[in-house]
């Protein structure tokens, strides 16, 4: 019997080592139209701002900026009418980058003009030539900006596409002119870049996963580029949304509860998941 209570001591001593090593997600509350279930969509930083969109089930999309800190809300705003599902955010220090699932349209938004009128300024726009365009993120490798876009419905990928390509789209799609892809599946909801990796929001229905992938390491081995899966790690929430990171932390929505979530940790487990770095 002593024996046995032994082993049970240790079997529990390790557990709790386990659940302490795994990420851990604070609540930060509801999001914008909780009380009227309006979905959480997309989500980025633009400077010190977290800009958030939802959509009103279908019918219009409105774009927030709020406080990191407090999650107040600090501006607001209403998308073009035929952009009903804005499912995705990404910021490159001048423009705010948007896709849209209803619209198949990739967009460019003057974000201070658009929140001072309350209207969006639209900078361009642009068809993907994806039927469920569902996530995006800006990044940046080598000096060379990126459109990480993925696609839920037509293509079941996600694709890195230059910027530089953009005006290609209309004659050619975001997957005629990315530069590198991969499968997600399906259940692609968010992308979020942290300087150092890209992370994929999966909401498969109760097993909700962020997927991290090397991206840096795939575009320099070159052609084809296939970035690898380093690590999969559960989520805030039972329907996970879009992403955003401030390079230390990362930042999500639910669709499910309608709440906001937090991850504090992000360089320990990037040392974890790459200890050579």
């Amino acid at each position: 019997m002593a024996s046995r209570a032994v082993a049970w001591v240790l079997t529990l001593a390790l557990l709790s080592l386990a659940r302490a090593d795994e990420p851990s997600w604070r609540d930060l509350g509801e999001v914008p139209g909780a009380e009227q279930h309006y979905p959480p969509q997309g989500m980025t930083f633009a400077g010190r701002r977290l800009v958030f969109t939802h959509h009103e089930q279908d019918r219009a999309s409105a774009l927030f900026t709020l406080d990191p800190q407090s999650m107040a809300i600090t501006g607001r705003a209403a998308l073009p009418p035929e952009a009903s599902h804005t499912s995705g955010l990404g910021w490159d220090g001048h423009r705010l980058w948007a896709v849209d699932y209803n619209s198949h349209e990739l967009y460019a938004f003057d974000l201070d003009a658009t929140l001072a009128g309350g209207q969006a300024v639209v900078l361009g726009r642009w068809p993907t030539g994806l039927e469920g365009a569902s996530a995006l993120e800006w990044l940046e490798l080598e000096g060379v900006a990126y459109l990480a876009i993925s696609d839920f419905l037509s293509t079941s990928r996600s694709y890195l596409l230059p910027v530089s390509s953009v005006p290609g789209l209309g004659t050619a799609s975001v997957a005629d002119l990315s530069v590198c892809s991969w499968f997600n599946g399906r259940f692609s909801q968010g992308l979020g870049w942290d300087g150092h990796l890209l992370y994929e929001a999966v909401n498969r229905l109760g097993t909700d996963e962020l997927r991290v992938y090397d991206i840096a390491t795939a575009m320099k081995a070159g052609a084809p580029c296939e970035p690898e899966l380093i690590a999969r790690i559960p989520t805030g929430g039972p329907g996970v949304e879009d992403l955003a990171s401030d390079g230390t932390r990362m930042w999500t929505s639910d669709e499910r509860s309608w709440r906001f979530f937090v991850l504090d940790n992000l360089p320990a487990l990037r040392a974890g998941w790459r200890p050579n770095d």
